[in-house]
C-alpha cells in the first residue's frame, strides 16, 4: 500500500485532469459508439452479462482477463465496466489493460449509470 507523505505525486489539478481523461460517462459513450472506436467490456460475470448488459458489449469476466485479452483490438479504446459506482472491477480491468498496451476509459457509473438514460439489452431487460 502506498505511503502517504505530506507532498503528493500529482498536484489536485493534474489528478482530476488525469482523471477526466481516463473515464467516460455513459452518455458521451452511447454518442460515441456508432463511429466504432470502442469496445465495451463487461467485467462481470456471464450470468449477470446474460441477464442485462450494454448493447454490444463483450462479456470478460475480471477472472478470465489475463487470458483473453489477446481478443481485444489494440486499435480501439476499451471500455470495461462493471455493476456501479462502487464495484471495483472496471478499475482494475483497466489497470491490466493499460499496463498492457490498450488505450483505456473506464465507464464511469458503470451498468447502473447507464440504465438510467440507455436501454439494455438481454434475458431480464
Amino acid at each position: 500500500m502506498p505511503v502517504l507523505t505530506d507532498k503528493p505525486a500529482l498536484s489536485a489539478a493534474d489528478y482530476f485532469r488525469a482523471k477526466l481523461s481516463y473515464e467516460i460517462t455513459p452518455w458521451t459513450l452511447n454518442g460515441l459508439l456508432a463511429e466504432g472506436k470502442h469496445v465495451v467490456v463487461d467485467m462481470r460475470d456471464k450470468d449477470k452479462w446474460e441477464l442485462e448488459r450494454v448493447p454490444g458489449s463483450l462479456n470478460i469476466p475480471l477472472k478470465d482477463l489475463p487470458k483473453r485479452m489477446r481478443e481485444l483490438p489494440k486499435d480501439k479504446t476499451i471500455v470495461p465496466y462493471c455493476s456501479n459506482i462502487i464495484c471495483g472491477l472496471a478499475v482494475r480491468a483497466a489497470l491490466q489493460l493499460a499496463e498492457n498496451g490498450y488505450s483505456v476509459q473506464m465507464m464511469f457509473g458503470g451498468l447502473e449509470a447507464w440504465k438510467k438514460n440507455h436501454p439494455v439489452e438481454g434475458k431480464g431487460k
